[in-house]
């Protein structure tokens, strides 16, 4: 009976509903009220006369068998503390152990709001608001997506205080969070053209990401970005020999990592 139920299900479920953001599948089969499910190999018991009181009691319905396929829901969060002019080496070891922990502190903070099931917005603020707190990051930011497909950015205030604005921005398919240097290339910049190329184009985030730096570096400007779609793409691009940035998603890959050559 149950490779009966396994293939009707194979048989009628549209492709549609295994994808990231379906509903989740539920396939409810209703038994047949003459059958009955043993194991496999077992007979069926042999049939008994009802007594008087079981033959005037009306049928009882089985109930309906329910198989919840619905697949986990992914979530991502990425954070950045700011671009360097340092390559490797150039750091004394306390320093990089001390920034590689802050960054780490960050995604958890960010991930312990995502991994209960929590809004984007807020574990966006919580990664950001660890950036500003303990590590004074106030060029720091994040950008996060939750299970249930919402972006987020925040930005650490220079006062400690996380805020959602200046370079960071959600915009459709695309959250990003750029630095840049002065007009036309400032972070905001960075960050509504990367978004730009997402919407007017189709292209991948990470693709768009990496031709409006590269742009901007032929201008004089060497900036940076970390970045988030709804699809779970994720990633960093940046101009310069060091960009202190992490990531963590549902699955548990996690990076953290300071150089351009990690």
């Amino acid at each position: 009976m149950f490779k009966l139920l396994v293939a009707l299900f194979m048989a009628t479920m549209p492709v549609a509903v295994l994808a990231q953001d379906a509903e989740p599948p539920v396939l409810a089969v209703d038994l047949p009220a003459d059958e009955g499910v043993t194991g496999e190999g077992s007979a069926m018991p042999a049939p008994v006369d009802p007594t008087p009181d079981q033959a005037e009691s009306p049928p009882v319905a089985p109930a309906p068998l329910k198989l919840d396929l619905a697949p986990a829901r992914r979530w991502g969060l990425m954070v950045q503390a700011g671009l360097a002019a340092v390559k490797r080496g150039d750091l004394p070891a306390e320093e990089e152990t001390r920034t590689r922990g802050l960054l780490k502190s960050a995604l958890a903070a960010g991930a312990a709001v995502l991994g209960e099931g929590g809004q984007a917005q807020d574990a966006a603020q919580a990664a950001a608001g660890v950036l500003a707190a303990e590590g004074g990051a106030g060029q720091g930011a994040a950008v996060a997506l939750d299970a249930d497909g919402q972006l987020a950015t925040a930005l650490a205030g220079g006062d400690g205080a996380p805020a959602p604005l200046g370079d960071v921005l959600v915009q459709g398919q695309c959250a990003v969070a750029a630095v840049g240097g002065p007009d036309p290339w400032s972070g905001a910049d960075i960050a509504r053209a990367i978004c730009k190329r997402v919407a007017d184009q189709g292209e991948k985030i990470n693709t768009a990401a990496r031709v409006v730096l590269d742009d901007a570096k032929v201008a004089g400007v060497e900036g940076g970005a970390i970045m988030i779609a709804p699809d779970g793409q994720m990633g960093w691009s940046f101009r310069t020999p060091a960009m202190l940035r992490a990531g963590l998603d549902s699955s548990g890959r996690e990076r953290i990592a300071i150089y351009g050559d990690e």
